[in-house]
């Protein structure tokens, strides 16, 4: 009886301790997949909120795509007005520029012209193109034709170019809807 009863306390002892580290076993994997299961939860939630966000940006493309194609033909648009601004501009200037030094009989000036062109400058990086306005001053004197700079001209003929030119952006502009009135001073 005392053998058996000692062999049963050291099964029970054993097997105590054999469920005691089971326990201890089964709670450390509890606690590793309580934690794995918080990071896949939490996977789960931000991929949820990255399929909302891509579901969202996808519905909106159709419109965001209208808007840009406006934009496109707005900016089109504007272009062709600035070039229509310009080229007006460079009309109005040339034929009363023309008219002037015609009646004002200036000696040696055979023309004073204004001439638009499109040239490819650096901005940055890139090259763009920008449109460029070249004053030319046509001379006429003891050996012919030839063209001079603006610097060239007298003081009364460069006040009269300056106000041909500010006259024509003003009409071409339209700069009397918003100031009807126009001060001049030394425009040389």
């Amino acid at each position: 009886i005392d053998t058996l009863e000692e062999e049963r306390a050291a099964i029970t002892i054993e097997s105590n301790n054999e469920v005691v580290r089971q326990y201890h076993d089964a709670r450390d994997e509890l606690r590793v997949k309580k934690s794995s299961r918080s990071r896949v939860t939490s996977d789960i939630e931000r991929l949820e909120d990255e399929i909302a966000n891509l579901t969202e940006t996808i519905e909106r493309e159709p419109t965001v795509k209208t808007d840009l194609e406006q934009a496109r033909e707005q900016r089109e648009e504007l272009r062709d007005e600035v070039e229509r601004i310009e080229t007006a501009l460079v009309e109005e200037f040339n034929s009363t520029m023309d008219t002037i030094v015609a009646r004002l009989g200036f000696e040696n000036i055979e023309r004073v012209w204004l001439e638009r062109r499109e040239t490819e400058v650096k901005n940055g990086r890139p090259k763009v193109d920008r449109t460029v306005f070249d004053l030319h001053v046509i001379r006429e004197g003891d050996g012919g034709v030839y063209e001079g700079r603006i610097e060239h001209l007298s003081e009364s003929e460069r006040a009269t170019v300056g106000v041909v030119l500010a006259v024509a952006g003003y009409v071409v502009h339209n700069v009397a809807e918003i100031c009807p009135v126009m001060l001049l001073d030394s425009i040389e």
